[in-house]
């Protein structure tokens, strides 16, 4: 967003949505805030409307992607971002101006679902091709084995250089996240009450300078940056206001509030705090989004963006009373497992692409574009196929959590199905009609429901069949305030 950009006071209400195409749109916020938020969102103060953000939704088809490698790659991972309040999905504020501009360059995926709805487990099985299950990730003091083969080391022992800035500790070292990385840079992980996209950048940068003065550009690298500000505690940005701070609110909530606090008010949460809250998260976004683009610029600036495969994910999303919770981890409802995905192909062309896919997906993505090979155990499938305008059977997708409860769901097209494993009950929902997962159809297509449980065991069994030896750490008492902190403890 350019400076000075004027905008409106928005709150959590569903964001626009296109007429469907084999996906919808996930929902925003709770029934009983819906009409308000909207209604809010509408009431734009004189001289204060911001313009609605281009969308590629709206103007971009399906197109051939012309194959080009080698390729360099940079994986960006944003922890805590709902894609429902991003430029580039068609969300009314313009928080993210940069990725839209990639996305306009790039295959949007609508139907993109995390495997976990919190980061280890849900970068984990974006950095294995596995499932969270297979891995042992079940707590927060869960670490990823060492036998397993990372996406780094895959490409390292391609020839690539590798680098990492991770700026969260279940992304760090020591819990596994280091292997196959050349240089690992975790000088940004600095907890719940510091602003770390411009470090994440920084390091990210100087590590592209390094390596092109290293190899004088004959090296192919791979470059992971991890961007937590968007993960409460949420922080306003001067330079993205969003129209605050409102002169007229004198609600509970304030700027980089710790989330245990505002947890425990959150059934006492009225619309103008949540309008406020939307404004706190939105400009976490924007000024992430910022920072991303400083690192799209310099790879423009050096001539390298024409040859660098990027691809732009969400670790999970986030819940604003959707459903009657704050944070997330604990449920597997879209706001939480509906994650953008981006993959700008070098030589390709921009397209939509609406069919359910998986965070699993990408390491062999990735791996096919670059022209090496996947492990010989990983569960996702490359989506290169369907981004050349190729026709690739769409793939059920499975998502689960063990945190807080034994959730495992499936999405099949428009339908999702969740387990409860500890219980054996089982909801349906149809998204294409439901948007915002409310109403259970398991009792009128009873069928569809059977035939889908069915299909969740078969996978919980073949992702046991798949599973390797892990480890707990034990957590320093730094460790265990700062997680306490963040709201895992």
């Amino acid at each position: 967003m350019s400076a000075g950009a004027p905008d409106t006071a928005l709150s959590f209400a569903p964001a626009r949505q296109r007429a469907p195409r084999g996906t919808v749109l996930l929902g925003t916020i709770a029934a009983c805030f819906v009409a308000t938020f909207t209604a809010c969102s509408e009431a734009t103060p004189a001289n204060t409307a911001e313009p609605a953000s281009a969308s590629p939704i709206a103007r971009i088809q399906t197109q051939p992607v012309a194959p080009r490698a080698p390729s360099n790659v940079l994986l960006i991972v944003i922890d805590s971002l709902r894609k429902d309040r991003m430029s580039a999905y068609g969300y009314e504020r313009n928080t993210t101006p940069r990725i839209a501009e990639l996305a306009s360059d790039g295959v949007l995926y609508t139907g993109a679902v995390s495997q976990a709805p919190w980061t280890t487990p849900s970068i984990g099985s974006l950095m294995t091709s596995r499932y969270p299950s297979s891995l042992g990730i079940e707590t927060e003091r869960s670490v990823i084995p060492e036998s397993l083969d990372m996406l780094a080391e895959r490409l390292q022992d391609a020839g690539f250089a590798t680098g990492g800035v991770v700026s969260h500790t279940f992304c760090s070292t020591d819990w596994g996240f280091a292997q196959g990385f050349d240089s690992f840079d975790e000088s940004n992980i600095l907890g719940h009450d510091a602003v770390t996209s411009a470090g994440v950048s920084d390091r990210g940068i100087e590590f592209l300078e390094a390596n092109a003065e290293a190899e004088r550009g004959d090296r192919p690298w791979l470059l992971f940056l991890h961007y937590f500000d968007p993960h409460f505690a949420y922080n306003a940005h001067d330079a993205f206001p969003f129209g605050g701070p409102h002169p007229d609110y004198a609600g509970r909530l304030h700027s980089g509030m710790l989330f245990k606090e505002l947890n425990a008010q959150r059934d006492e949460l009225s619309p103008d705090d949540m309008t406020e809250l939307a404004r706190y998260y939105d400009s976490e976004l924007a000024h992430t989004d910022a920072e991303i683009g400083r690192v799209l610029d310099h790879l423009r600036a050096t001539g390298e963006y024409a040859s660098t495969l990027v691809v732009v994910a969400a670790d999970h999303g986030e819940e604003f009373l959707d459903h009657g919770r704050l944070g997330h981890a604990k449920t597997l409802y879209d706001e939480l497992v509906n994650v953008p995905l981006i993959v700008r192909y070098p030589g390709g062309a921009p397209a939509v692409i609406d069919d359910p896919v998986g965070l699993i997906d990408v390491y062999p993505t990735i791996t096919e574009f670059v022209g090496t090979a996947a492990p010989d155990r990983a569960r996702g499938t490359s989506l290169y196929d369907a981004a050349r305008g190729r026709h690739r059977t769409p793939a059920d997708v499975f998502t689960e959590t063990s945190r807080y409860a034994n959730l495992r769901a499936l999405i099949e097209g428009d339908h999702k199905l969740v387990l409860d494993v500890s219980t054996g009950g089982v909801v349906l929902f149809d998204r294409r009609t439901d948007p915002h997962e409310r109403i259970d159809i398991a009792r009128r297509e009873p069928q569809r429901a059977k035939r889908l449980a069915k299909r969740v065991r078969a996978l919980m069994e073949m992702a046991l069949e798949d599973v390797v030896q892990t480890t707990d750490r034990t957590l320093s008492p730094e460790e265990e305030e700062r997680l306490r902190q963040l709201g895992y403890l």
